[in-house]
């Protein structure tokens, strides 16, 4: 009885310094020490949706500056049909002016949604960095006939 008692004994003690020796099953909150990759995703998510959302946004505003340049572009024809007077066509075109500024505006904001959805994409681990994307490798040894990525015209087996 006393040679089971000991085995058992040495083996819960083998268990407990097992346990005890690990740091994240010896601390009594061990999911804190655990990474926050994943706790953080969510966030990253949440932003790349804000992103798309807001390119949404841009685009329907842009659509709207185009329907209002069409009707303005269209009561200008009808003033030269009409022959209006020439401060009612003038009026008219500052407006036309003006709606092709947004127009422009519209778009640049449309660009600049996209770079940075390109580039968010590339900081959350999406792999942006190929054609499109603007991390280069300087480090990069294309000397061997298997890595002849930016050495295609030079002969290689000088």
């Amino acid at each position: 009885m006393k040679i089971k008692s000991t085995i058992t004994m040495f083996a819960v003690g083998l268990v407990s310094l097992a346990a005890f020796s690990a740091p994240a099953h010896a601390d009594r909150n061990h999911v804190s020490r655990i990474s926050r990759h994943d706790v953080r995703q969510p966030a990253r998510r949440q932003e790349v949706r804000n992103d798309w959302r807001e390119l949404r946004n841009d685009r329907a505003e842009l659509d709207r500056d185009r329907a209002e340049f069409g009707r303005d572009r269209a009561d200008l024809r009808n003033l030269y049909r009409n022959r209006a007077s020439r401060g009612d066509i003038d009026r008219k075109k500052a407006e036309i002016r003006q709606d092709v500024r947004e127009i422009y505006q519209d778009r640049r904001e449309i660009r600049d949604d996209y770079a940075e959805l390109r580039r968010d994409r590339g900081n959350f681990g999406s792999g942006n960095f190929g054609r499109f994307g603007d991390r280069q490798d300087w480090n990069r040894q294309d000397s061997g006939s298997w890595g002849r990525g930016w050495d295609y015209g030079r002969d290689w087996r000088q």
